[in-house]
């Protein structure tokens, strides 16, 4: 079985491009001055220091029926923390000040009713977690300051029965983007769900992170997916009727949906499916500047017309795609469109298509064919391995998401980027770049990166730097904190703030299901 990395994104093995790698390294060599005095590798596993468990491992192991205690060194380290830049860099360096106690990987969901037991007896922490995938702090250990159980539900990755003629399926939570996608193929099937976490991240930690796949445009987001949910909490299980629709009280899966593990363990289900797409159609347009670019999308969407995939790269981001696929860089804001049908749905889905071209013709768009839309799309899932190459070079770089109203989109855009630009520029060399992720009816997200050159040694500072510059902007100017990453440790600052009129519905919420508060402590909100 495959290894994921403990300092870096992916399997063992698995690293970006040599050949592009370079390539790159020589254009950043000329714009951000680095050399190979900067290059900064990771340190070894071997050289991490652990201290012994504080826990009583033995005794729940006896506990359980077949789920299985590791406090193995790969295990407690892997399991430390996610795959955000901060955990990264304190991983990279080996200065991580504290590691899990040990790890359950959970083999049956039973088991976890003893588990969340031995838990509250015993005044321990409980972290559940899928892939780890986390970039915001959601399933960090570090600042937690009890013992710390981390609960891996990967084993529980089962699609358990699918309802052909209903289009649902009940699925285990741990199961990974592949493998689901995989199990419902057999019944001609698919979830269409495909965050760029998409080969690592699975079905429970989606719906605990609100994620959003990069066709959810058409789909929606992960809780729009839905129909049923299963939660293990501390004060015992938590399962909606399976329906396609209900009146009868709140709406439980949406009140689990984006708990990141505070409220109890996801450990099943019943997701909304479709028919495997037979038929794509897909191009690019090219548009003079970013603002002309989200316009026309607008445009599309209030012509009520949702592609799976509608993306706009502003003109630096436009810039490095073109520098990632070896393709001339001629200027303006590139528009990616994505439709995919079955059979039954081509000559529909044709029409939206050929709509939609002429809405991008209209609104100032040149046609670049179904090439540049391949291009990006193979860039799509190596950008974060290209992040690994970076951070050996001791560059920062970072993602951020948001999400606000059309009208208020493109003055959002320019008060964060500015924000950003000036946290990096005030102290060395990097860049921003912005593009549109998902559109609705009512607005979009919008998805910044950023990269600086950093002083060895100042890397988290610099980062923290320019990520607090972006989120005070955020609040400051109409945005949301997180419209998919969710919130973690990392944006509970301004999560709170936003959150300030629900917070006493979410703090009660908590104290009714998870009393003496051992489910992911100090995550989304302080107690």
């Amino acid at each position: 079985m495959k290894r994921l990395k403990w300092n870096g994104w992916g399997y063992e093995g698995e690293e970006f491009p040599q050949d592009r790698t370079k390539k790159i390294i020589e254009v950043l060599r000329s714009f951000l001055g680095i050399s190979e005095d900067d290059f900064s590798p990771s340190v070894n596993l071997e050289q991490i220091n652990l201290p012994d468990p504080k826990i009583d491992y033995q005794l729940l192991q006896r506990k359980l029926k077949v789920s299985s205690v590791s406090v193995e060194k790969y295990d407690r380290v892997l399991n430390s923390s996610g795959k955000s830049y901060k955990n990264l860099v304190r991983l990279r360096k080996g200065i991580i000040k504290k590691f899990p106690d040990a790890v359950v990987y959970v083999k049956d969901k039973n088991d976890i009713f003893e588990i969340l037991s031995f838990c509250e007896n015993e005044k321990i922490a409980c972290v559940p977690r899928g892939g780890g995938t986390s970039v915001v702090g959601g399933v960090d250990t570090e600042e937690i300051s009890s013992p710390v159980l981390v609960c891996d539900l990967t084993y529980l990755n089962k699609v358990v029965d699918v309802d052909t003629k209903s289009l649902t399926s009940r699925v285990q939570a741990g199961v990974r983007g592949p493998n689901l996608e995989e199990q419902l193929r057999n019944y001609g099937l698919a979830l269409r769900h495909y965050p760029q976490s998409f080969y690592f991240s699975t079905l429970g930690g989606w719906i605990a992170a609100r994620s959003a796949g990069h066709f959810s445009s058409r789909y929606g987001k992960i809780e729009d997916m839905i129909q049923s949910i299963e939660v293990i909490t501390p004060r015992g299980i938590v399962k909606n009727f399976d329906v396609p629709s209900t009146a009868c009280g709140p709406d439980i899966p949406r009140a689990f949906a984006g708990s990141e593990g505070i409220l109890g363990i996801i450990t099943e289900a019943v997701v909304k499916c479709h028919k495997i797409p037979t038929k794509k159609f897909s191009t690019a347009f090219v548009f003079p500047d970013f603002e002309t670019a989200c316009e026309a999308a607008r445009r599309i969407i209030h012509s009520e017309i949702f592609p799976p995939l509608l993306r706009i790269l502003d003109e630096r981001e436009h810039m490095i795609s073109s520098l990632l696929s070896g393709r001339p860089y001629e200027g303006g804001s590139l528009l990616l469109l994505g439709f995919e049908s079955d059979d039954e749905t081509e000559n529909i889905v044709r029409i939206e298509f050929e709509k939609t071209s002429q809405i991008c013709i209209k609104s100032g768009g040149k046609d670049e064919g179904k090439m540049r839309f391949e291009d990006w799309k193979k860039e799509y899932f190596e950008q974060p391995y290209l992040r690994d190459v970076l951070m050996d070079f001791c560059i920062v770089v970072d993602t951020l998401e948001t999400a606000t109203s059309w009208s208020n989109l493109i003055n959002l855009y320019r008060k964060v980027k500015e924000a950003m630009e000036q946290a990096i520029f005030s102290e060395t060399l990097g860049g921003v770049t912005c593009r549109v992720t998902h559109v609705y009816t009512t607005g979009a997200s919008l998805y910044y990166s950023f990269f600086a050159k950093a002083q060895k040694g100042k890397e988290e500072e610099l980062w923290w730097k320019i990520k607090k510059s972006a989120s005070d902007a955020i609040s400051s100017y109409g945005g949301t904190i997180s419209h998919h990453h969710g919130v973690g440790r990392d944006h509970k600052i301004w999560a709170q703030k936003e959150l300030k009129d629900s917070l006493v519905f979410l703090k009660g919420l908590k104290l009714s299901l998870d009393p003496k508060n051992i489910m992911n402590p100090g995550a989304v909100f302080d107690i």
